[in-house]
């Protein structure tokens, strides 16, 4: 008790010390906890679910050029509709099995009510499957085409708390396409790879192909003891050998395997979350073990003044226990005190916390996150009081009786260095991430994003569709507007590209429809040839394709004019060529595309706009202005910048984690270089002012101290720097186009950081440089 009465009593006299350390302890533990629960959050991904370590998804590998040195495989979690349904019929171990599409978000109506949900269709196997959890009704249910579960969370919503069983909501504005709630489920936790909170039954989009139709994400569950291996090597290539004919598809050079991955590793075992969570691993670790070493060299930086406090105490009746135990306590409730503070301050930045990590407060630090944030917490207690108590309490009694100089500069050096070098990697890595993001934001995608606007239709006739673009483009706010099947910022349907001379299966050829307005409104450039006609008809159809799709078929030389067959869909006839141009996200490889005609049977399409120029006024007028003209369509605007920023998304919140974790990691950095300097300043006050007697001017005395961090940072810099490359270049492979890593990029931000370490020193000892020495004499 006596113990603690001390530890409050120099926490209380040295309160301005202790508020520098509560201050870095807070930003430490602040941004150190925050990466650590986003971290421990994406590991968690998918365990939530009952029996999860026997739960796999279906993986299909398509390779092209079968049987060439140039063979290519892709692999891909969209496979062919009956391959999981039918593993527990053929396989001994699996007990269920189950395909789901249409992963996305759609609209619904109650009445005069929209709602955005998110949707996917399944089967009756679902949830025997993959055992989310029924709250009412029967899986059953999913049988019949039209019926639909809902989330706890969206029943709520929609129908406040009324039970849903047998109401009937709608698919469109129009109340033709009709769905009826058959059941409700618990709400899908955030740390699934599956995001939806509305189940249509897939009857009727069922496609049960075993030789078309890739777009279904299969499902199975295995028995505890069933064996994965002889699964994945023996009994699914017998199952396919039984429904595909693999020597056909081997003869035409291409061919179609699966295997089971377990569900629980889908998310960590892509590469960019890999990536992702490895430097925010070293972030977080350089953070907290930052700001535990700028504690530790804080208090040993009070030896010089405490050591004769302590002495005393031990001279008084003390143990080196007593006095351990002691320190060890301060740091604790210092600790204690910073994590009230961290508390408060993550709880009022909550919502900001969301948009940086993607992750609702709750469950960025819900169970086990929250064990993990306890750990660390003991774990920052350690390396913090530790180092110090050990110190403090091995000062003999004999410097009860004399001045004490703690002389062992080396280790407040050493924890200086660690910390500028810690600061010169994430510095010189949010530099990287700066460029590199810039770089995503600049990339031309071949066509024209800026002032295009697209809004999806339904069910519209063509002589209407024509009456409502003779309309809009009344106003001179309107430059053009074209009508297509699918989004060039979102994603085009897919076929294999096959070689007529060879028969081999390429690669996948992504296909369009579209009218003749496509070109000039979305911003492309014909490069040979003429567009596709007005009026469509004939056979083949005309089109138009990219220079990717000519090279890869070797038809640089005169194509305008040569035939393609789309196998299973349609022949074409090249009427044009494009330029390259991307398809769907800034991170999609070029594909070869083929643009054909659209025409008026169309029943849900995609209307493009592009305005002369984008503001918040003529986006709600066009709005506006096509709800009067169809008022029996669900009219919702979003911009073609918006539909790609989707796609780059968590790249910019990994950005602005790696800026609120370099911006903090140079706080607690400077505040313990000032600390350090401080502390040299004290420790050599006679050794200046005696110089300042000899005639040593304010310059040369900036200068010495100068030189001493020079001394430490360089180095320090440089090991960072050289840990920021490593780190750097890796982080780099996720990106398909990506900056260059060049030296001079390294020397300008080592010597930028150089030159804010400088100007600190010389802002904390401008006083003491121009201080008449006299005073500093007389002091000692």
């Amino acid at each position: 008790m006596k113990q603690l009465f001390y530890t409050i009593s120099y926490l209380k006299n040295a309160w301005g010390n202790n508020l520098i350390k509560v201050f870095t302890l807070t930003l430490g533990l602040a941004i150190g906890l925050i990466l650590f629960a986003r971290i421990s959050f994406d590991l968690s991904y998918d365990k939530f679910l009952p029996d999860a370590e026997n739960i796999y998804q279906v993986q299909m590998i398509y390779t092209t050029g079968v049987g060439t040195e140039t063979s290519h495989s892709t692999e891909q979690c969209y496979s062919f509709q009956p391959i999981a349904p039918t593993m527990p019929l053929e396989i001994p171990g699996v007990v269920a099995g189950t395909s789901t599409t249409g992963n996305g978000e759609r609209v619904i109506f109650e009445g005069e009510n929209r709602y955005t949900v998110k949707a996917i269709l399944a089967d009756t196997m679902f949830f025997k499957t993959l055992p989310f959890k029924i709250l009412s009704g029967d899986d059953m249910g999913l049988k019949t085409g039209g019926n639909v579960f809902l989330s706890e969370s969206l029943s709520r919503r929609i129908f406040k708390g009324e039970d849903p069983i047998g109401k009937v909501l709608f698919n469109d504005k129009k109340q033709k396409s009709a769905l009826t709630v058959v059941g409700t489920f618990e709400d899908v936790p955030e740390n699934s790879h599956l995001d939806f909170d509305i189940i249509y039954s897939i009857a009727n989009n069922s496609r049960n192909s075993w030789n078309g139709g890739d777009g279904y994400v299969g499902y199975v569950r295995l028995q505890a003891n069933a064996d994965l291996k002889e699964i994945n090597e023996k009994a699914i290539p017998a199952m396919l050998e039984r429904h595909m004919d693999r020597e056909a598809m081997a003869k035409k050079g291409y061919s179609f395997d699966s295997y089971l991955k377990p569900v629980t590793t889908l998310h960590t075992d892509n590469k960019e979350t890999k990536l992702t969570l490895l430097v925010l691993s070293i972030l977080a670790t350089l953070i907290l073990v930052s700001v535990s070493l700028n504690y530790v060299m804080m208090s040993i930086s009070s030896l010089a003044t405490r050591a004769r406090t302590m002495a005393i105490y031990k001279s008084n009746g003390a143990s080196s226990g007593n006095i351990f135990m002691m320190n060890l306590s301060e740091t604790v409730i210092l600790i204690l005190i910073s994590l009230v503070c961290t508390a408060l301050l993550i709880l009022a930045g909550g919502n900001w916390i969301t948009e940086l990590t993607g992750i609702t407060l709750g469950s960025l630090f819900a169970g086990r996150q929250l064990l993990v944030s306890l750990g660390l917490v003991l774990l920052v207690v350690l390396l913090s009081g530790v180092v110090p108590a050990r110190i403090f309490s091995a000062i003999p009694v004999t410097q009860a009786f004399r001045f004490y100089n703690y002389s062992k500069r080396g280790w407040k050096q050493g924890l200086l260095g660690i910390q500028i070098a810690c600061a010169a990697f994430m510095l010189m890595f949010l530099g990287i991430v700066l460029m590199q993001y810039n770089r995503i934001l600049d990339k031309d995608m071949g066509y024209e994003p800026d002032n295009l606007v697209f809004c999806q239709l339904d069910s519209i006739p063509a002589v209407r569709q024509e009456m409502v673009r003779m309309e809009l483009l009344r106003s001179p706010e309107i430059e053009n507007i074209t009508f297509t099947a699918q989004l060039v910022c979102g994603f085009f349907s897919g076929t294999p590209l096959i070689d007529p001379e060879t028969q081999e299966a390429l690669t996948t050829l992504r296909f369009e429809f579209a009218d003749s307005c496509y070109v000039n409104t979305i911003g492309l450039n014909i490069a040979q040839g003429g567009n596709i006609p007005t009026s469509l008809g004939g056979d083949p159809l005309p089109a138009l394709v990219n220079r990717r799709f000519l090279e890869l078929l070797h038809w640089e030389e005169d194509p305008i004019g040569r035939t393609y067959t789309c196998k299973g869909l349609f022949d074409v006839v090249i009427s044009g060529v494009l330029d390259d141009f991307i398809v769907g996200s800034i991170f999609t490889p070029q594909t070869p595309i083929v643009i054909v005609g659209i025409d008026g049977g169309w029943n849900s399409f995609y209307m493009n706009i592009r305005l002369q120029q984008m503001s918040p006024e003529s986006f709600t007028r066009l709005e506006n202005r096509l709800r009067e003209l169809l008022p029996d369509q669900d009219i919702v605007l979003t911009t073609y910048r918006d539909k790609l920023h989707e796609s780059y998304r968590d790249t910019e919140r990994f950005r602005n984690s790696v800026v609120v974790a370099a911006v903090f990691m140079l706080l607690i950095t400077l505040m313990g270089l000032v600390g350090y300097v401080s502390d040299e300043i004290r420790r050599r006050s006679k050794e200046i002012a005696i110089r300042k007697v000899n005639g040593a001017t304010a310059t040369d005395v900036l200068k010495l101290l100068l030189r001493n961090i020079i001394i430490i940072g360089l180095p320090a810099v440089m090991i960072g720097l050289a840990g920021t490359y490593l780190a750097g270049d890796k982080w780099l492979e996720n990106f398909p186009e990506k900056i260059s890593l060049n030296v001079f990029i390294f020397v300008l931000g080592g010597l930028a950081l150089l030159a804010m370490i400088g100007f600190c020193v010389v802002l904390r000892s401008w006083y003491v440089a121009n201080e008449n020495p006299v005073k500093s004499i007389k002091s000692e």
